[in-house]
């Protein structure tokens, strides 16, 4: 089993709804396998409880190499009012990466995790640097370019 962390950009003072949902299906009316609400970025997943009627599920993790929808709404606004972004579980997960103790560190396992193709580990290692180190020139540069990985790889 797996169990990611989803990431995100906050906007100041917001809270969000998160549902997991199985890959093609309905935004609006499929059944949600896991929901968190009134969340901030980044959230893992042990944050999440099985949606209405899957209360019999591993609430602890997710399938591994199984293709799955993240929807992310504004609390209150529903689930039209969310984007739903593909994503597919790793085969073998290999845990979390850990967490860096300078800008050099983050900077050299960012890319570590790029070269890698594990472009979410990546942003999910500056979504959680404290701001004094996320907003240095080198580390800004580098989210940059772990957004556009993450982009590409998501674009139709």
């Amino acid at each position: 089993m797996t169990a990611p962390t989803l990431v995100w950009e906050n906007a100041p003072g917001q809270e969000y709804n998160v549902w997991i949902l199985p890959a093609g299906a309905h935004q609006e009316t499929t059944p949600a396998l896991f929901v968190a609400t009134g969340v901030r970025s980044p959230v893992p997943f042990s944050t999440l409880h099985p949606g209405p009627g899957h209360d019999d599920q591993d609430s602890a993790a997710l399938k591994p190499d199984t293709s799955y929808l993240a929807l992310v709404c504004l609390s209150g606004g529903g689930r039209l009012a969310g984007v739903t972004v593909p994503f597919h579980t790793a085969p073998a997960a290999i845990g979390p990466p850990p967490a860096p103790s300078s800008a050099e560190t983050a900077l050299a396992l960012t890319r570590q995790l790029l070269d890698a193709g594990r472009a979410s580990d990546a942003l999910m290692v500056l979504a959680e640097l404290p701001a004094e180190l996320r907003h240095q020139p080198d580390l800004t540069r580098t989210e940059a370019e772990v957004r556009q990985v993450l982009e590409r790889k998501n674009a139709p």
